[in-house]
Protein backbone atom coordinates (compact mmCIF):
# COMPACT_ATOMS: atom_id res chain seq x y z
CA UNK A 1 0.00 0.00 0.00
CA UNK A 2 1.11 3.41 -0.60
CA UNK A 3 2.03 5.84 1.72
CA UNK A 4 2.95 9.38 0.00
CA UNK A 5 -0.40 11.08 0.80
CA UNK A 6 -0.37 13.42 3.51
CA UNK A 7 -3.58 14.98 3.77
CA UNK A 8 -2.83 19.00 3.92
CA UNK A 9 -3.63 21.45 5.92
CA UNK A 10 -7.54 23.43 6.78
CA UNK A 11 -7.46 26.40 4.71
CA UNK A 12 -7.53 29.44 6.58
CA UNK A 13 -10.91 29.70 6.71
CA UNK A 14 -11.93 26.46 7.99
CA UNK A 15 -10.73 25.66 11.97
CA UNK A 16 -7.59 23.65 12.35
CA UNK A 17 -7.39 20.93 12.92
CA UNK A 18 -5.09 19.18 15.52
CA UNK A 19 -3.10 16.44 14.53
CA UNK A 20 -3.46 13.60 17.16
CA UNK A 21 -0.16 11.82 19.14
CA UNK A 22 -1.02 8.60 15.97
CA UNK A 23 -1.66 10.78 12.76
CA UNK A 24 1.79 12.39 13.67
CA UNK A 25 3.59 8.97 14.22
CA UNK A 26 1.96 8.02 10.44
CA UNK A 27 2.66 11.16 9.02
CA UNK A 28 6.57 10.61 9.99
CA UNK A 29 6.32 7.25 9.23
CA UNK A 30 5.00 8.21 5.44
CA UNK A 31 7.30 10.55 5.41
CA UNK A 32 10.40 8.18 6.47
CA UNK A 33 9.14 5.68 3.45
CA UNK A 34 10.01 8.48 1.32
CA UNK A 35 13.05 9.59 2.41
CA UNK A 36 13.89 5.57 1.92
CA UNK A 37 12.76 5.66 -1.82
CA UNK A 38 15.25 8.76 -2.62
CA UNK A 39 17.83 8.01 -4.33
CA UNK A 40 19.04 10.99 -6.17
CA UNK A 41 15.77 10.63 -8.38
CA UNK A 42 14.64 14.51 -8.60
CA UNK A 43 11.12 13.57 -8.77
CA UNK A 44 11.13 11.11 -5.67
CA UNK A 45 13.47 14.49 -4.06
CA UNK A 46 10.66 16.51 -5.14
CA UNK A 47 7.89 14.93 -3.68
CA UNK A 48 9.67 14.11 -0.22
CA UNK A 49 10.71 18.20 -0.46
CA UNK A 50 6.90 18.82 -0.94
CA UNK A 51 5.83 16.18 2.07
CA UNK A 52 7.87 18.04 4.38
CA UNK A 53 6.67 21.06 3.01
CA UNK A 54 3.02 20.32 4.38
CA UNK A 55 4.45 19.22 7.48
CA UNK A 56 6.24 22.25 8.13
CA UNK A 57 3.11 24.20 7.28
CA UNK A 58 1.07 22.19 9.57
CA UNK A 59 3.42 22.30 12.70
CA UNK A 60 3.18 26.12 11.78
CA UNK A 61 -0.86 26.18 12.08
CA UNK A 62 -0.90 24.18 15.58
CA UNK A 63 1.37 24.29 18.63
CA UNK A 64 0.62 20.94 19.82
CA UNK A 65 1.85 17.55 18.59
CA UNK A 66 -0.23 14.90 20.84
CA UNK A 67 -4.06 14.25 21.37
CA UNK A 68 -2.90 15.36 25.65
CA UNK A 69 -2.18 18.61 24.34
CA UNK A 70 1.52 18.76 25.29
CA UNK A 71 3.77 21.16 23.51
CA UNK A 72 6.89 19.86 21.82
CA UNK A 73 9.11 21.15 24.17
CA UNK A 74 7.13 19.35 27.13
CA UNK A 75 7.85 15.73 25.98
CA UNK A 76 11.76 15.99 26.79
CA UNK A 77 12.16 17.01 23.15
CA UNK A 78 14.51 19.27 22.45
CA UNK A 79 14.11 22.38 20.08
CA UNK A 80 10.98 23.65 18.81
CA UNK A 81 9.10 23.08 15.39
CA UNK A 82 10.20 21.26 12.57
CA UNK A 83 13.52 19.97 14.00
CA UNK A 84 11.96 18.67 16.82
CA UNK A 85 9.35 17.24 14.77
CA UNK A 86 11.01 15.05 13.01
CA UNK A 87 13.57 13.61 16.19
CA UNK A 88 10.55 12.73 17.63
CA UNK A 89 8.42 11.27 14.46
CA UNK A 90 11.14 10.08 11.78
CA UNK A 91 14.48 9.97 13.70
CA UNK A 92 15.98 8.04 10.38
CA UNK A 93 15.88 10.46 8.50
CA UNK A 94 19.37 13.13 8.28
CA UNK A 95 18.21 16.68 8.80
CA UNK A 96 20.33 18.57 6.49
CA UNK A 97 19.39 16.09 3.74
CA UNK A 98 15.62 16.87 4.37
CA UNK A 99 16.12 20.06 4.26
CA UNK A 100 18.24 20.81 1.28
CA UNK A 101 15.30 18.39 -0.42
CA UNK A 102 12.87 20.75 1.09
CA UNK A 103 14.80 23.84 -0.48
CA UNK A 104 14.54 21.79 -4.29
CA UNK A 105 11.06 21.80 -3.02
CA UNK A 106 10.66 25.39 -2.39
CA UNK A 107 12.90 26.38 -5.56
CA UNK A 108 10.16 24.43 -7.89
CA UNK A 109 7.59 26.15 -6.46
CA UNK A 110 8.72 29.43 -7.86
CA UNK A 111 8.20 28.53 -10.94
CA UNK A 112 5.41 26.28 -10.22
CA UNK A 113 2.82 28.42 -12.04
CA UNK A 114 5.00 28.62 -15.31
CA UNK A 115 5.22 24.93 -15.06
CA UNK A 116 1.51 23.47 -14.79
CA UNK A 117 -0.35 26.72 -15.90
CA UNK A 118 -2.74 28.78 -13.97
CA UNK A 119 -5.54 27.09 -14.19
CA UNK A 120 -3.76 23.85 -12.24
CA UNK A 121 -1.72 26.05 -10.07
CA UNK A 122 -4.80 27.96 -8.73
CA UNK A 123 -6.55 24.42 -7.87
CA UNK A 124 -3.68 22.54 -6.29
CA UNK A 125 -0.69 23.90 -4.71
CA UNK A 126 2.48 21.85 -5.28
CA UNK A 127 2.71 19.95 -2.60
CA UNK A 128 -0.95 18.89 -3.10
CA UNK A 129 -0.36 18.20 -6.83
CA UNK A 130 2.94 16.38 -6.02
CA UNK A 131 2.05 13.83 -3.26
CA UNK A 132 -1.59 13.43 -4.77
CA UNK A 133 -1.94 9.61 -5.73
CA UNK A 134 -5.45 9.93 -7.72
CA UNK A 135 -5.58 13.07 -9.80
CA UNK A 136 -8.31 14.31 -12.61
CA UNK A 137 -7.12 13.63 -15.82
CA UNK A 138 -5.62 17.17 -16.56
CA UNK A 139 -4.05 17.39 -13.12
CA UNK A 140 -2.61 13.99 -13.46
CA UNK A 141 -1.17 15.49 -16.93
CA UNK A 142 0.28 18.43 -15.32
CA UNK A 143 1.90 16.28 -12.46
CA UNK A 144 3.40 13.91 -15.13
CA UNK A 145 4.45 16.79 -17.09
CA UNK A 146 6.08 18.97 -13.79
CA UNK A 147 7.98 15.25 -12.96
CA UNK A 148 9.40 15.02 -16.70
CA UNK A 149 10.48 18.58 -16.86
CA UNK A 150 12.73 18.36 -13.33
CA UNK A 151 13.76 14.63 -14.09
CA UNK A 152 16.29 16.20 -16.90
CA UNK A 153 17.63 18.79 -13.60
CA UNK A 154 19.67 18.38 -11.08
CA UNK A 155 19.27 19.54 -6.83
CA UNK A 156 22.40 22.04 -6.90
CA UNK A 157 20.68 23.43 -10.20
CA UNK A 158 17.02 24.48 -8.41
CA UNK A 159 18.70 25.28 -4.94
CA UNK A 160 21.39 27.72 -7.13
CA UNK A 161 18.50 29.44 -8.80
CA UNK A 162 16.55 29.52 -5.72
CA UNK A 163 19.38 31.52 -4.01
CA UNK A 164 20.16 33.75 -6.76
CA UNK A 165 15.93 34.90 -7.22
CA UNK A 166 16.41 35.78 -3.53
CA UNK A 167 16.98 39.50 -2.76
CA UNK A 168 20.31 40.42 -1.20
CA UNK A 169 18.44 43.35 0.96
CA UNK A 170 14.87 43.66 0.32
CA UNK A 171 13.05 45.65 3.18
CA UNK A 172 10.29 44.18 4.37
CA UNK A 173 6.90 44.71 2.38
CA UNK A 174 8.73 45.81 -0.25
CA UNK A 175 9.07 44.73 -3.99
CA UNK A 176 11.49 42.10 -5.21
CA UNK A 177 11.60 43.62 -8.52
CA UNK A 178 15.39 44.35 -9.53
CA UNK A 179 16.51 42.94 -6.56
CA UNK A 180 19.01 40.09 -6.07
CA UNK A 181 22.56 39.81 -7.85
CA UNK A 182 23.17 41.35 -10.88
CA UNK A 183 23.54 38.79 -13.88
CA UNK A 184 26.85 37.97 -14.78
CA UNK A 185 28.13 38.40 -18.17
CA UNK A 186 28.85 34.78 -20.45
CA UNK A 187 32.88 35.85 -19.58
CA UNK A 188 32.29 35.67 -16.63
CA UNK A 189 30.05 32.83 -16.01
CA UNK A 190 32.78 30.86 -18.30
CA UNK A 191 35.43 31.84 -16.30
CA UNK A 192 33.73 30.99 -12.47
CA UNK A 193 32.39 27.59 -14.05
CA UNK A 194 36.04 26.84 -14.92
CA UNK A 195 37.51 27.63 -11.92
CA UNK A 196 34.66 25.42 -10.17
CA UNK A 197 35.06 22.13 -12.03
CA UNK A 198 38.55 22.15 -12.81
CA UNK A 199 38.67 22.49 -8.79
CA UNK A 200 36.74 19.36 -8.09
CA UNK A 201 38.60 17.60 -11.00
CA UNK A 202 41.72 18.53 -9.07
CA UNK A 203 40.10 17.51 -6.05
CA UNK A 204 38.86 14.17 -7.03
CA UNK A 205 42.34 13.22 -8.59
CA UNK A 206 44.07 13.86 -5.14
CA UNK A 207 41.64 11.90 -3.38
CA UNK A 208 42.03 8.98 -5.74
CA UNK A 209 45.92 8.97 -5.45
CA UNK A 210 46.33 9.91 -1.58
CA UNK A 211 45.54 6.69 0.69
CA UNK A 212 44.29 9.51 3.31
CA UNK A 213 41.68 10.66 1.53
CA UNK A 214 40.70 6.51 1.11
CA UNK A 215 36.65 7.05 0.10
CA UNK A 216 36.22 4.03 1.82
CA UNK A 217 36.87 5.68 5.20
CA UNK A 218 33.37 7.88 4.22
CA UNK A 219 30.27 6.55 6.23
CA UNK A 220 27.91 4.49 3.83
CA UNK A 221 25.15 7.23 3.93
CA UNK A 222 27.99 9.50 2.98
CA UNK A 223 29.15 7.15 0.40
CA UNK A 224 25.79 6.75 -1.13
CA UNK A 225 25.21 10.16 -1.41
CA UNK A 226 28.56 11.26 -2.86
CA UNK A 227 27.42 7.69 -5.37
CA UNK A 228 24.35 9.78 -6.26
CA UNK A 229 26.46 12.94 -6.94
CA UNK A 230 28.52 11.38 -9.55
CA UNK A 231 26.04 9.26 -11.68
CA UNK A 232 24.52 12.82 -11.88
CA UNK A 233 27.79 14.68 -12.80
CA UNK A 234 28.31 11.52 -15.48
CA UNK A 235 24.77 12.36 -16.61
CA UNK A 236 25.55 15.78 -17.29
CA UNK A 237 28.88 15.41 -18.72
CA UNK A 238 27.38 13.30 -21.03
CA UNK A 239 24.49 15.51 -22.11
CA UNK A 240 27.54 18.93 -22.36
CA UNK A 241 29.32 16.14 -24.56
CA UNK A 242 27.12 14.86 -27.38
CA UNK A 243 25.40 18.85 -27.12
CA UNK A 244 29.57 19.61 -28.17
Amino acid sequence: MSVRKINPPSRASQPTEIPTEDQFKQMGEQLTAQYRKVEALMPEILRFGAMLMQIKTTLSAVDTVSSRGKPLTGNGIKGEGLKAWLEAYAPDIKRSTAYRYMGVAEAVATEYKEIVGTRVASKYSLPELVTAETLPKQAQAKQLELFDYISGTSQRSWLDRFSNEKPASAPKGGSRQGAGRPSRSFDEREAMSREHWNGIYAGIVEGLNKKDLDPLLLKKEELENLDGVLLDLRKHLKEALNAG
